[in-house]
């Protein structure tokens, strides 16, 4: 049988509330009933009349670290700045991110299923991520919504060398929705890259140093 405590509920919520806006914040609270289950041990989705889990029953641990680090190598990714991933799928893949970043490096998780979050905030104790400090959420229903506050959040960081990851099951499950998810803030990323050129173009600095040069590139 499962148990379901309040008390990982209100501790988690309050980690959360930390690391996230007022709107994923209120998102988590208001939310309505949820697809995800959690069975002996393993997250579940309940759809068409089907269970499908979100990762290996036996040892999900150990499958996000061979899915990481296989991402890793292929994108060969040093995980130095913002990495988003898409939908947090039992946090095992967030965990392994977490071993695999250094320095300066941001994870931002994106979930557009509320339900589906507040469902593992309550099956799960999450402490061991309180510490790491390189962890922000945007949860919220609405995919603008969620852009939106992307958008705004990348206008605070120095490089926009993003790189997006969505785990492996949670995206065959809900393919188109993380579609949109992904090419909203592609385009969210693309546009923040040429207001910073059209920043930079426009700059006294970068029109100084135009006039200092101007002699040379003639």
């Amino acid at each position: 049988m499962n148990v379901v405590s309040s008390d990982f509920f209100a501790k988690n919520l309050q980690f959360i509330e930390g690391l996230s806006s007022e709107a994923s914040y209120s998102a988590l609270q208001e939310t309505g009933p949820s697809d995800l289950q959690y069975k002996d041990g393993s997250y579940i989705i309940c759809k068409e009349d089907r269970d499908l889990a979100l990762h290996s029953r036996q040892s999900p641990q150990d499958q996000a670290q061979r899915q990481i680090k296989r991402w890793i190598m292929q994108h060969s990714t040093a995980l130095e700045n913002l990495t988003v991933i898409f939908g947090c799928a039992g946090f095992y893949h967030v965990r392994e991110f977490l071993k695999e970043s250094y320095g300066s490096s941001y994870l931002l998780i994106v979930d557009n299923h509320p339900a589906h979050v507040r469902t593992l905030l309550e099956n799960q104790d999450l402490s061991d991520l309180y510490s790491k400090g390189k962890i922000c959420f945007i949860i919220n229903a609405n995919p603008r919504a969620c852009v939106f506050e992307y958008s705004e959040l990348i206008k605070t960081i120095p490089s926009i060398n993003i790189s997006f990851y969505v785990q492996p099951a949670i995206y065959r499950i809900y393919q188109e929705n993380y579609d949109l998810l992904m090419d909203l803030f592609t385009k969210a990323t693309k546009i923040e890259g040429m207001n910073r050129g059209t920043a930079a173009s426009f700059s006294d600095e970068w029109l100084q140093n135009s006039l200092i040069n101007l002699a040379y590139m003639l």
